[in-house]
């Protein structure tokens, strides 16, 4: 048998998050980014921030997730650009 670790995924739920970290205490837990990029969206618009910087800054965070980017030096790039911007 394959020597595996569980790796759950979710949203920022805070309940859900102990729950797997009490349960499963070896698993990991990793956040979908399609809730984190929905949050960022609503907390910004929350905030009353203006429709073009708060899409410019969705388009940046994506670009800092993009899984497809295996090398750190790319995504070092755009998380300081989100910085910047930001």
């Amino acid at each position: 048998m394959a020597d595996t670790q569980l790796v759950f995924g979710s949203d920022e739920e805070k309940a859900l998050v102990n729950a797997i970290r009490r349960i499963f205490h070896s698993s990991s837990h990793v956040f979908c980014t399609r809730h984190i990029v929905e949050n960022v969206q609503r907390h910004l618009t929350d905030k009353g921030v203006q429709s073009a910087p708060r899409q410019k800054i969705v388009v940046l965070l994506k670009r800092c997730m993009d899984v497809s980017d295996d090398t750190s030096a790319v995504t070092n790039a755009a998380v300081n650009e989100l910085l910047e911007f930001v």
